[in-house]
């Protein structure tokens, strides 16, 4: 919304937060639906985070929906999260639709996670409500923005047009995520994970890979909130200290005295978590199911390991413990590479595409809607 309003589009954004969150935009842009956001959190409450997923999506979509009508604005471009934007692509009150889908297309999505929810002898939650209207938005959708090549194959598998494909991958914050000194002394190789503690990212092939490491020659560290249906598992392991979630701010410090960030994810459309410990001089150890691992050449800036696979990131984990002279090599190469993770470099592409976007529009009084 901000880069919007910086290209001086005539701007509104939708959104289920207070409109406090937004200090940057004016009050009168900002149409805020809280209670879609009290039910959902109401239901998660429950340990029904499905259903009040569900429920928050379609009242988010019929509430955006009835504002625009009341406003009596058409606009020349929506971009909607997926998810939340059906409503209004069926109603028609845009010109062009993009819809922003942060992972892989829907049904790559379910069908991984399924699988690794049986491996847990664990329920996956019913997802057919997101699903269909997930499918329903791509059709709809001008253009689908995707934030990585990964997930776009996954839409091209799908029959989709590629020109009806986006990749804009993501950045990291460089005022916050910077490298201390490169570490020469000898010591246990210290390995990190920031992010959810979860099945979907694939926590458990890291703890496999590191407990017969663990001790003289490696410390684990977990930062995150634990999902749930992961606790059990995590409490099988006694290998790792773990702290709760950090913000950014606070963060950004703590990770510069690590040398490993593993993200064994079974399914990313992205993760930010990536380019932000390779801006912190943290070698990215990363699985070829997280889109984020486009940022990486294997063997110079880090490492990319088949998903599901314990035994890639022990036998990439033992190597740098065998190895100092590398650690510190690709530590390097990570402090001269860094500019290139910069968050701005995705805000000027963005802004570049939506200004292409609109400029095809025929002109007309219009707003640019985003949710």
């Amino acid at each position: 919304m901000v880069l919007a309003l910086r290209a001086q589009f005539d701007a509104q954004l939708f959104t289920s937060f207070p409109k406090s969150r937004f200090p940057r935009i004016p009050a009168a842009a900002v149409h805020s639906f809280l209670w879609p956001e009290i039910l959902f959190r109401g239901w998660k409450a429950l340990g029904l985070d499905a259903y009040g997923g569900a429920l928050k999506m379609a009242a988010f979509g019929r509430a955006m929906a009835a504002e625009i009508r009341r406003l009596n604005r058409a606009s020349d471009l929506s971009l909607t999260w997926s998810s939340f934007g059906l409503e209004v692509m069926e109603q028609g009150y845009a010109r062009r639709y993009v819809t922003i889908r942060d992972s892989a297309h829907i049904d790559f999505q379910i069908e991984v996670l399924e699988a690794e929810y049986r491996r847990f002898n664990q329920r996956f939650p019913e997802h057919s409500f997101v699903r269909n209207r997930e499918v329903k938005e791509y059709a709809l959708s001008d253009r689908i923005l995707v934030l990585s090549e990964f997930a776009k194959r996954t839409f091209l598998e799908k029959g989709f047009p590629e020109k009806k494909i986006k990749v804009l991958g993501l950045g990291a914050d460089l005022s916050l995520f910077t490298s201390g000194p490169v570490r020469t002394a000898p010591g246990p190789l210290r390995v990190i994970y920031f992010g959810t503690l979860s099945i979907q990212k694939g926590v458990k092939y890291l703890l496999e890979a590191t407990k017969p490491l663990a001790g003289r020659d490696l410390t684990l560290t977990l930062v995150g909130s634990v999902d749930p249906e992961f606790a059990d598992t995590l409490a099988h392991y006694g290998h790792y200290t773990h702290f709760p979630p950090m913000p950014h701010s606070r963060l950004a410090q703590f990770i510069r005295d690590f040398d490993v960030f593993v993200l064994p994810s079974i399914h990313d459309g992205f993760a930010t978590v990536v380019p932000q410990a390779m801006a912190s001089g943290l070698i990215p150890i990363v699985t070829n199911h997280c889109g984020a691992a486009e940022l990486i050449q294997t063997g110079r800036n880090g490492f990319v390991v088949p998903a599901f696979s314990a035994e890639a990131i022990q036998s990439l984990l033992h190597a740098l413990i065998r190895d100092p002279a590398q650690r510190v090599a690709l530590a390097e190469t990570l402090r001269k590479t860094a500019p290139a993770l910069d968050w701005k470099h995705y805000e000027s592409g963005l802004t570049q595409w939506v200004k292409e976007i609109v400029s095809s529009v025929p002109p007309r009084a219009g707003a640019l809607q985003a949710a």
